[in-house]
């Protein structure tokens, strides 16, 4: 008698295995794929490289040194084990990088597939237009928090670095380094279940964005407005980290940046 249960014999149906899921199309191997460390890193090389080279234009030969903010935390971080040379610390980044990415490349045993890094760029393009309006319908605000007064006074060279900064090092600090530090004292000290150390996680993490906009020599000026807004736009970066990986939210933060620039103009 046979006693073959309904979904095992579904499965033996001449032509089953070749049935389209979204995991064996292009679109649904792209997706996966470029949420591995190999594609998301390489892809945030360049983004790294253009920032450390226009930062050196901008500052060559003078007393002083203006950079993102975040940049200046992670270089702090170098300053404190002896890493002093700003060109030793792109070396040392670049080859922990590429460490991680050989370490990636080995367990993902699949060759790159070269045309998904153009996608990447289309998708952190589209998610960049898209970032400001779902923030603005998450906090209900009609104008743009950013467009006002409190715009630095720079000029268009300075802010369009400190865009690129942005994207490199506020992902690297806030994104990678706080949440993963936030959820292994929330889940291993403090004794939360996984789903709550996450929430908890990204939400403080957030939280200390947004402030962190308001420190240093060119702090923003400080409203509730645009404080609420750089903490949901902290969430929804957040998101998108855990869903697509450190480059594309990395040019996605960059792009938005430059984006909002050429909006509110001179």
């Amino acid at each position: 008698m046979n006693m073959e249960s309904p979904e095992k014999a579904a499965a033996e149906e001449p032509g089953a295995a070749r049935r389209p899921t979204l995991a064996n199309t292009y679109i649904g191997a792209y997706v996966q794929m470029t949420r591995q460390p190999v594609y998301s890193l390489l892809f945030l090389v360049p983004l790294l490289i253009v920032y450390e080279a226009y930062a050196y234009f901008l500052n060559f030969n003078k007393p002083y040194q203006i950079r993102n903010g975040a940049d200046i935390l992670v270089k702090t971080f170098f300053h404190f084990f002896g890493v002093d040379n700003l060109f030793s610390m792109m070396m040392a980044m670049l080859l922990a990088i590429l460490v991680v990415v050989g370490i990636s490349f080995r367990r993902m045993r699949q060759p790159l597939i070269f045309s998904y890094f153009p996608l990447m760029l289309l998708e952190s393009l589209a998610y960049a237009f898209l970032l400001g309006p779902v923030t603005q319908r998450l906090t209900g605000f009609v104008r743009h928090p950013f467009l006002g007064p409190d715009v630095p006074a720079q000029d268009m060279s300075l802010k369009v670095l400190v865009s690129l900064g942005a994207g490199v090092y506020e992902e690297l600090v806030f994104r990678v380094f706080l949440i993963s530090a936030l959820l292994y004292i929330f889940e291993k000290v403090a004794g939360f279940t996984p789903s709550n150390a996450v929430l908890t996680s990204i939400l403080l993490s957030s939280l200390i964005f947004s402030s962190f906009h308001y420190l240093g020599a060119y702090r923003w000026q400080f409203t509730l407005e645009s404080f609420l807004y750089r903490a949901i736009a902290g969430l929804v970066l957040s998101g998108l980290y855990i869903a697509r990986g450190l480059g594309i939210t990395a040019w996605t933060h960059s792009l938005y940046d430059i984006y909002v620039l050429i909006e509110a103009g001179p």
